[in-house]
């Protein structure tokens, strides 16, 4: 006896986020991300922050100003085992 499943899938193409920054705004929007505009030291205070929200399951972080980092340098952290939006894994 011979199973055949039949499976149909469409791609709507315009909804995949073309750069980075179109894919950061995207989880902006869904509410997965939060920008941060106060200054955060790289070496300590970045990994701490992305830890807490990780922990606590919030929003991931956007780090728009980084010590020592030239002007318009950012940093994008998300945790990768839960979503920030409550009801959603």
């Amino acid at each position: 006896m011979t199973l055949e499943a039949v499976v149909s899938l469409t791609i709507d193409r315009t909804a995949i986020p073309r750069t980075y920054r179109d894919y950061l705004d995207q989880l902006k929007s869904m509410g997965e991300m939060r920008e941060i505009d106060d200054e955060v030291d790289w070496n300590y205070e970045e990994g701490a922050i992305l830890r807490r929200c990780t922990e606590q399951c919030l929003p991931g972080p956007i780090f728009n100003k980084i010590k020592d980092s030239p002007d318009g340098f950012r940093a994008a952290c998300f945790g990768m085992a839960k979503s920030g939006t409550p009801g959603q894994t």
